[in-house]
C-alpha cells in the first residue's frame, strides 16, 4: 500500500470527513486516521434539529451519513491513532503503532474534548449534560439550565441559554470580569 498522501486528516468526525470531502473534490489523495469510531460524541446524540437539510435525525444516523458521502471518495482510512508526527522542507511523517505516512499537508480535525470534571456526567451526555448550547440549548427552552465555563469565550454561550432559558446557574471555573449581559444569571 502506498503511503505517500497530498493531505493528511487526524480525526474522523464532521470537520474531517468534510475536509476529506473538500480536498478530495479538489483532487487530493487523502489519508484520513481515526482511532475512535467515526465521532462518538455526535454519534451519542439523541436528535440533532440545527443541521441545514437533515432536521431531527439522530446523531448516528447523521454520523452515517457524513461517512457514507466522505467514503464515496475512497480515501484512505487508517484506524490507528497517530503517535509520532515530524517535518521535513516539504513533508509531513506521521506514526502509527502500525506504520509511517507521508502527507504534504496535515489537518488536524481533533475536535472537542470533554473534561467530565463532575461525578456522572459522561453517563448523562445527550440525557441533560451537553457540551454546546447552540447546538441543545433548545432541549431547555423555558428550564433553569446550569452551566459549567472553564473560558471566557464560553460566556457566549451562556448569554444564549440566559436568552432562551427561565434562568442560568452559572459556575465559572475563572475569575469573571465585568457585569453580566442578562439577569436571568446567578453565579455560583
Amino acid at each position: 500500500m502506498e503511503k505517500n498522501y497530498d493531505i493528511a486528516i487526524i480525526g474522523g468526525g464532521p470537520a474531517g470527513l468534510s475536509a476529506a470531502v473538500t480536498a478530495s473534490i479538489r483532487n487530493k489523495k487523502v489519508v484520513i486516521f481515526d482511532a475512535n469510531g467515526f465521532s462518538p460524541r455526535l454519534r451519542k446524540a439523541h436528535m440533532v434539529s440545527n443541521y441545514l437539510g437533515l432536521p431531527n435525525i439522530s446523531g448516528q444516523d447523521l454520523m452515517d451519513k457524513f461517512l457514507e458521502h466522505a467514503m464515496s471518495f475512497e480515501p484512505t482510512i487508517v484506524k490507528d491513532k497517530v503517535i509520532y508526527a515530524s517535518q521535513d522542507e516539504n513533508t509531513f511523517t506521521l506514526g502509527t503503532a502500525n506504520g509511517f505516512y507521508n502527507a504534504r499537508s496535515i489537518i488536524l480535525a481533533i475536535g472537542a474534548s470533554s473534561s467530565e470534571i463532575i461525578p456522572g456526567e459522561k453517563e448523562f451526555i445527550g440525557r441533560g449534560v451537553s457540551y454546546c448550547a447552540t447546538c441543545d440549548g433548545h432541549f431547555f427552552k423555558g428550564k433553569t439550565v446550569a452551566a459549567i465555563v472553564t473560558v471566557p469565550s464560553a460566556l457566549e454561550e451562556v448569554d444564549f441559554l440566559a436568552e432562551i432559558c427561565e434562568k442560568v446557574v452559572l459556575m465559572p471555573r475563572f475569575k469573571l470580569e465585568g457585569p453580566l449581559r442578562h439577569s436571568n444569571i446567578e453565579i455560583v
